[in-house]
């Protein structure tokens, strides 16, 4: 049997195939909010009825990816019986049907196993995520069901949108390319009778709109298809050797229907300096007419890139796409033109160019540490665009040519990036531009003309803007504020009815501090008189007695809810996670981490880290049963607020000088052990491949932390959580090992550290997998209060906090 499913609005379709039986479809409403719920008819409990979210930006657009499969067992599975119980031997081949990618993220498929037999068995989830897929291709995977849970174990290419002949089987070795996120682990999410012979199930990844994400508002949008949108657009070319078809079918070059369109093949296509023999330098650009985007702004398109030639391209093959926000719209903005405006950026569909992605700043072009790239070079060949358009699946290996990619810029807090594909290419500080259009372009920055000139060319399709809007009213936030039809009394950019306040927290950002005293002051109106401003924030905040003002009767209550702790109140100006990652991503390692260092000893950490989480203890020492309780932080050491921080991997060098700073120390191995055993969130590790990425780049630490956010999507913030990072660790063993760090855990979801004790880097590496955990410097022993440090020296106590003896000097 093989099982498909997907979910229009909010109406399950449930498709099954059993040997011999005709299909059967089945559909049914559900009811808002169902998760998890009972499929009739489908035989699965708890199945996988719940919104992947998890798998999405967090912090902007995001869309669904639809992949319809079905799975069956192959010839090679062998049956046995142990018990009541069935057992597969070999392998299950699954191959995808069809795809309909989203907006920014990789396509998840999503297994669901069940061994038949008359006795209950666990169902096994097993999800991948899959990155890069070929759009419209066909895909089989080899599951290796003879270990429990299943192993996603390679995947095979059969076939390539584009290409009429089949393409030749090539196996893809990089287990990271099949899942990054949580590769091998499984979720136990099912128990039920199983009477039926029904050996293997799939269940698919679930809507099929892509739409702009909760809390979006999509401001503008051209997906061409009507054929008059020409006249919309005002358009200027360097040197007039240019094609501009607003009403192009692309389905006439064979090219599928974008990734964002309902099956339409009509878009935006640009040539330049293609027109006639003359080799010459050109571009064009190309701006919507009476258009302005202020503000937190999104452009999103989808792009394809094609050029003439095979792998590598041919004769003049190298032409550019670009794109940018905040332009005046009155110019071509190129490489060639210094007066060129805006926040844009452009890359190559072979690699044909030393720098093959860009990143300008009006008319500068940015180098690799300005931008800031997230490769370490600029050049196709850098692994980090290997990874991201492989071959065979991207005819040249690390570009993006003849392949619909999905590619977005953001501006937001002064803040730019790019990506594709849902990947950050570049992300940077510029708060220089002005203007406020947005622009889409191609350039041609040799003199040399394409042969044939007919295959090189740009196409853009499902143009659109989106723009913050928490409430929900079709308003984006900053016009909200800015046309006084809502209150931003806190200034924080949020209109106040999407904030939910909690007591004393008037500025939301996870702790009551010195800056919500001078709120409370500001909001005083006397006995029995309203605050004095803005009086529905104020009462939601100070208003603890709800006699509906805030007066002196408030301050005792304000005074209860302070946050005490190891952090210094966070300052009003400190930056958040998102503007720090782009302030210090260019900077060497020692000028980032001195950075670091004063963020977090400056109080710029988020609420929820301040509040630390006790771990409950106990071992038999001397016959007796001693049980102690120490605090540590609820994650890893991260910058910013609540709602915009970043875990920051560091190197000792500044954890335990922090540590020391905060009365707190690094956790032992055992410790790291204890706290993983009681985590309440505990989360599948999400490795990065060190041979695809710069794992010490600071753009891969915010990359992994956006992974780890889409996976803890739904657990709320200052829950224990464990599974996501390499604890920096204390050890005897550092005084054996000078000048080393010592590295331990990223707990698998069996309870399986993937990293043992290892002290084989130098104490100034860090990576994106290290986290930084602090442990409050006192704890209490059967009830008495003691420091850490002297359970650690105690040569009975030790036992509880230490699995490898006494530790004399727990510091580095």
């Amino acid at each position: 049997m093989s099982t498909a499913r997907s979910i229009r609005g909010d109406r399950v379709w449930l498709r099954m195939a059993m040997k011999g039986l005709p299909l059967l479809a089945l559909a049914l409403t559900l009811p808002p909010g169902c998760s998890p719920c009972r499929i009739p008819g489908s035989e699965l409990t708890n199945a996988v009825l719940h919104e992947r979210a998890d798998l999405h930006d967090p912090t902007g657009p995001r869309g669904d990816t639809t992949l319809v499969a079905r799975c069956t067992a192959s010839d090679e599975v062998a049956r046995k019986r142990k018990g009541d119980w069935i057992h597969r031997d070999s392998l299950v081949r699954c191959e995808v049907l069809r795809v309909e990618t989203g907006c920014w993220d990789p396509p998840e498929l999503v297994f669901l196993f069940h061994d038949s037999g008359p006795t209950p068995e666990s169902g096994i989830l097993l999800s991948t995520s899959l990155w890069p897929f070929p759009v419209g291709g066909t895909i089989r995977f080899w599951i290796d069901t003879n270990v429990k849970p299943p192993v996603i174990v390679e995947y095979q290419e059969l076939s390539r949108p584009g290409v009429s002949a089949a393409v030749p089987a090539s196996l893809y070795s990089e287990p990271g390319r099949m899942s990054e996120a949580a590769r091998g682990e499984a979720e136990m999410i099912a128990r039920k009778k199983q009477t039926s012979s029904v050996a293997v199930m799939a269940v698919t990844g679930l809507a099929l709109a892509c739409r702009a994400a909760a809390g979006q508002v999509t401001v503008f949008s051209d997906n061409f298809d009507a054929g008059t949108s020409g006249p919309n657009w005002a358009v200027f070319s360097a040197a007039g050797d240019y094609t501009a078809d607003f009403a192009y079918d692309y389905s006439l070059r064979g090219i599928i229907p974008a990734p964002n369109s309902s099956g339409t093949t009509v878009g935006l296509h640009f040539t330049v300096n293609n027109n006639d023999a003359n080799p010459a330098k050109d571009a064009v650009s190309a701006y919507p007419n009476g258009q302005s985007f202020p503000g937190p702004r999104t452009l999103a398109f989808d792009m394809w890139l094609n050029y003439n030639g095979g792998a590598g391209g041919g004769t003049g093959s190298t032409e550019f796409a670009t794109a940018g926000l905040h332009h005046a719209g009155d110019r071509v903005v190129w490489a060639d033109n210094p007066a060129g405006d805006g926040l844009w950026f452009a890359c190559d569909g072979e690699g044909g160019e030393s720098l093959d992605y860009r990143a300008y700043s009006g008319g500068t072009l940015l180098s690799v540490d300005a931008s800031t790239l997230a490769a370490v070079s600029a050049n196709s060949t850098d692994a980090f665009f290997q990874y991201l358009f492989p071959s065979p699946t991207y005819e040249t290996a690390g570009a993006p040519g003849k392949h619909w990619v999905e590619a977005l810029v953001r501006y937001a807090d002064g803040v730019v990036e790019w990506r594709l594909n849902g990947r950050l290419i570049a992300i940077r500080v510029d708060e220089s531009a002005g203007a406020t259009n947005l622009m889409l372009g191609y350039m041609d920055t040799f003199a040399s003309v394409a042969s044939p000139a007919v295959d090189n060319f740009v196409i853009y399709d499902n143009v659109r803007v989106e723009a913050p809007d928490c409430n929900a009213n079709g308003t984006p936030d900053d016009q909200d504020v800015a046309g006084g039809g809502s209150e931003d009394c806190n200034a924080n950019g949020l209109p106040d009815e999407c904030e939910s306040v909690a007591p004393s927290d008037y500025d939301t950002d996870g702790d009551v501090d010195a800056d919500d005293l001078v709120a409370l002051v500001g909001c005083l109106g006397g006995p029995n008189a309203g605050p004095a401003a803005c009086p529905a924030l104020c009462l939601a905040a100070f208003d603890s007695n709800g006699d509906d003002d805030v007066d002196l009767g408030d301050f005792a209550a304000f005074q209860i809810a302070l946050t005490s702790g190891v952090f210094p109140v966070r300052p009003v100006q400190a930056v958040g996670g998102r503007r720090l990652v782009a302030e210090v991503a260019g900077l060497d390692r020692t000028a980032r981490e001195q950075r670091i260092q004063q963020e977090v000893l400056g109080g710029n950490v988020p609420g929820f880290l301040r509040t630390f989480v006790p771990i409950q203890v106990s071992a038999v020492i001397g016959g007796s049963l001693r049980q102690a309780t120490y605090y540590v932080t609820p994650d890893y050491l991260a910058i910013g607020t609540d709602r915009d921080f970043v875990r920051m991997p560091m190197t000792p060098l500044i954890a335990q000088p922090i540590a020391d700073a905060l009365g707190c120390l690094l956790p032992t191995r055992k410790m790291v052990n204890d706290i993983y055993a009681q985590a309440a969130v505990k989360l599948a590790p999400s490795p990065i491949s060190p041979t695809t990425t710069d794992i010490a780049r600071l753009t891969t630490y915010y990359r992994h932390h956006e992974t780890v956010e889409q996976q803890r999507a739904g657990q709320p913030l200052g829950l224990l959580v464990g599974g996501i990072k390499k604890d920096v660790v204390i050890t005897p063993q550092l005084a054996t090992h000078p000048g080393k760090v010592a590295i331990y855990g990223w707990h698998q979801l069996n309870g399986t550290p993937i990293q043992p004790l290892y002290l084989g880097h130098v104490d100034w590496y860090v990576d994106y997998s290290h986290g930084i955990r602090l442990v409050r410097g006192m704890m209490e022993v059967d009830g008495v209060e003691m420091s850490v440090a002297d359970v650690l020296a105690d040569p009975a106590l030790h036992v509880l906090l230490s699995d490898e003896g006494v530790v004399t000097n727990p510091s580095y």
